[in-house]
């Protein structure tokens, strides 16, 4: 009986050994108390190779959360659309630089009531600029001018499809501004809420008034489609901004007169949170100071990896010999943590608040893991300027020996991606200084 105690409690001290020593590579407390053909044996290795490849993203979900279920463009996703929008013209040193664009639908509002004389006064379309966090609204200069163009798009949208942010096909944009290369200006402000205000071609206007018989019964989106709203893509110097598209404040406006003597009246035409709305992103990489080869991705490994929201760049990590643990014994995960160290380089983009290490089935989708389900879906925060992932569940299924789990490797990504136009530099399995490992510690418990 006191041996088997003695044994127990030896047993629980090289466990806690292993956690809280982790630098040793073998733990050998408990030497002395326990029979060699009883000892547990417990080590810490963090010399498993590592493969890291930088892929380019082609397209993402962009009209929909990322949240909880599976579908079609490897997005975790939910029912409800997006709310706030990336908007903007940016260019970084290192990651070249990004265009962000969106449509959205504009629906009619209560039964209009136009005079048969009605004249259209303007046509205002206001777009609420919101805060990103609580830290920023503006990536960019918030002293550079950013230009607007608003155009009307001859495509149906739906607001039950799904919706890439790559799917421009067939928009068909056909300018609604009162001159499509004078485009509207304005200068995002960080940390502050605004309405800008952009005035649409008063034609259009008198168009809405002449037509009100055709679209006021009906389905106003069967009239009128929607819209695009695009900065220009000459601008050398810009800012990417947060537009709220379900805030009462953003919304089309028709003022007008029943009469030439009467005062301006107003009609709302609404975008809200039934409309079809999603993000399209560009990236021009040709222009940064990337060192990986994005059109041949694993033709060779660099010193540092990349990650980048609004569908930009996403780091593919495989451990392609942790299950051959199998074929050497039964062997039990203490603790695994796959180290990401943050590169210090010349990119103007703040760090990421969080990262996401999504699981790669056979077929190429993305996964959850079960260690961030809950609380944890949102990702990895940096600590000290290390991104710090505990997947110990992964790494048991993968080496265990009974009906163990496919291990396709993992696909970082920047969280809430779609909606997070940030960037990082990472250092890979190939940096000396900051080195991307494992650190497993494991024990033997048989053969």
């Amino acid at each position: 009986m006191y041996k088997k105690q003695l044994m127990f409690f030896s047993s629980i001290a090289m466990l806690f050994s292993a956690f809280f020593f982790g630098c040793d590579k073998e733990s050998n407390i408990g030497i002395g108390l326990v029979p060699d053909n009883e000892k547990i044996n417990t080590s810490l290795v963090d010399t498993f190779p590592i493969i890291a490849h930088t892929y380019k993203v082609d397209g993402i979900l962009s009209s929909h959360s990322l949240v909880a279920a599976f579908d079609g463009y490897n997005t975790l996703t939910d029912s409800a659309g997006i709310s706030k929008f990336v908007f903007g013209n940016y260019f970084d040193p290192v990651f070249g630089k990004t265009t962000a664009s969106f449509v959205t639908e504009m629906i009619r509002g209560l039964k209009p009531e136009f005079g048969p004389d009605a004249i259209a006064d303007s046509l205002v379309l206001q777009l609420y600029f919101d805060r990103y966090d609580s830290t920023a609204v503006v990536f960019g200069s918030t002293d550079a001018i950013n230009e607007i163009n608003v155009s009307q798009i001859n495509t149906p949208l739906s607001p039950e499809a799904y919706y890439s942010s790559n799917d421009s096909t067939g928009l068909l944009p056909v300018p609604i501004t009162t001159d499509y290369f004078s485009l509207a200006e304005f200068m995002p402000k960080a940390k502050v809420d605004s309405v800008f205000f952009i005035k649409l071609d008063k034609a259009l206007g008198q168009r809405l008034i002449d037509d009100a018989a055709i679209w006021a019964e009906g389905k106003f989106t069967n009239y009128f489609n929607g819209l695009l709203i695009s900065p220009s893509t000459t601008a050398t110097e810009g800012a990417i901004s947060i537009i709220n598209l379900t805030s009462s404040n953003t919304k089309v406006v028709l003022y007008y007169k029943n009469d030439a003597e009467d005062d301006s009246l107003v009609y709302n035409f609404n975008i809200d949170a039934t409309c079809a709305r999603y993000n399209l992103f560009n990236h021009d990489f040709t222009s940064g100071n990337l060192v990986a080869d994005l059109d041949n991705p694993e033709s060779k490994e660099e010193d540092v990896v990349y990650v980048q929201g609004a569908a930009g760049l996403r780091t593919k990590i495989q451990i392609p010999t942790l299950g051959q643990l199998r074929e050497t014994g039964i062997w039990g995960v203490n603790k695994a943590e796959l180290i990401i160290p943050v590169e210090d380089v010349n990119t103007t983009y703040p760090t990421p608040l969080s990262l996401q290490l999504r699981p790669i089935d056979s077929d190429g989708n993305l996964g959850i893991l079960d260690e961030f389900i809950g609380e944890n879906l949102q990702g990895v925060t940096a600590v000290d300027g290390i991104f710090t992932f505990d997947i110990t569940y992964w790494a048991q299924q993968v080496i265990r020996k009974n009906d163990p789990i496919e291990n396709h490797g993992f696909m970082l990504v920047i969280s809430n991606e779609n909606t997070n136009p940030s960037g990082v530099v990472l250092g890979s399995p190939k940096n000396n200084s900051n080195k991307m490992k494992l650190l497993l510690t494991r024990t033997k418990l048989g053969e």
